[in-house]
Parts: structure tokens; C-alpha cells; sequence
């Protein structure tokens, strides 16, 4: 309500986005510390900074991902260029969790190459912030994972995610019963 509120200016009229936090409880943890801050100014500047921080990390890491060694020049080109990109500078601007999911799936990719099979599979659970990105690439990379015996990834992959829903429920024991409602709730008050 004091998302409407700060939005709007007041409730969100039925027909009117409602602004619901759609996130797996745990997502909490990269909200939280900000929360703690008193200026929302600076909390807001520190929670950019970490996106952009993302985003630069993502992109450095898909480069190495594909081995492409370009100059010094096109490689800062490139990065300027994804801070300034629409969708990215939007993302940025607005907040977005998928900018954070980008940057952990780019770590978890990396990781895997470099055969760090425990820390991709840990990883990979903070792509599960924003779940619409990834309901394909995680049981993709699962699957993968599995067919190709490197279980560390799997295990860290689920040990991860089991510790942060069983966590999730110690502090919240109604949050995915709560996260379902709302996500079935969604399709009827977003208007995209």
C-alpha cells in the first residue's frame, strides 16, 4: 500500500497496476541492507550502483565466456555502451532485478567453464530473483549439468536453494502461499 501510495498518490484504483512485489521471499536479501538505510537518496544511489556494478561485471564476463580479446578502446566502448543502452539504463533507473539475475547467470556460466561446479550451482539460485527469466535456463543448465556428471553443480545449485527456502520459511512461514496469490493475481491488475 505505501508503493500505491508513493506512486499513485494513493491506492490503486482494481483496473490500476498494483505495484506487488512478485520476488521469492529471499529476494530479501539483496533489499534488505538497503531497507536499513535511512536516506532514500542514498539508499536508491547505492542500489543503482550495484546494478550498473552488475551489469559492467555481466558483460566483462560474457566476453570472456566467448574468449573475444577485442582493444582496450572497443572494450570500454562496449561497456559505455550497455550502461546507455535503453533497456539497460531503464533497468537501471527503475530498479530492475533482472539486471542482478544477468549478472549472476554471467557469473554462473564463467564459473562453469572454469570448472568451480559448487559456486556456479550457488550462483545460478540468485538467478531465481526475478523466476520469469529463468524458468527454462535453470532446469536447461540442470539438465546439462546432470548429463554431464558434474554433480557439485547440481548439488550447490539445490543445497543453496534449499537453505534459502527453508530459511525464507523460518522467517515468513505464509510467504509461498502468499507469492502464489499474488502471482496468480498478477495477469488481472498489470497493464503492460
Amino acid at each position: 500500500m505505501n508503493t500505491q501510495r508513493a506512486i499513485y498518490g494513493r491506492l490503486a484504483l482494481p483496473s490500476e497496476d498494483q505495484n506487488r512485489m512478485l520476488y521469492p521471499f529471499y529476494s530479501i536479501l539483496i533489499h534488505g541492507p538497503f531497507v536499513l538505510i535511512a536516506d532514500y537518496s542514498l539508499a536508491r544511489a547505492l542500489y543503482m550502483t550495484l546494478l550498473q556494478i552488475a551489469l559492467l561485471a555481466g558483460v566483462i564476463l560474457c566476453l570472456r565466456l566467448l574468449r573475444w580479446q577485442p582493444p582496450t578502446g572497443l572494450v570500454a566502448f562496449v561497456l559505455i555502451l550497455s550502461l546507455l543502452y535503453y533497456h539497460d539504463a531503464r533497468g537501471i533507473i527503475i530498479g530492475q532485478f533482472a539486471i542482478l539475475a544477468f549478472g549472476a547467470l554471467a557469473v554462473t556460466l564463467f564459473l562453469l567453464q572454469r570448472q568451480h561446479d559448487l559456486g556456479a550451482g550457488a550462483f545460478l539460485t540468485r538467478t531465481t530473483i526475478k523466476p520469469t527469466l529463468v524458468f527454462l535456463v535453470v532446469p536447461f543448465l540442470l539438465l546439462w549439468g546432470s548429463a554431464r556428471r558434474r554433480w557439485n553443480f547440481v548439488v550447490g545449485f539445490s543445497g543453496t536453494l534449499a537453505m534459502l527456502i527453508v530459511g525464507s520459511f523460518i522467517v515468513l512461514a505464509t510467504w509461498f502461499g502468499d507469492w502464489l496469490y499474488r502471482l496468480t493475481q498478477y495477469a488481472g491488475y498489470t497493464h503492460n
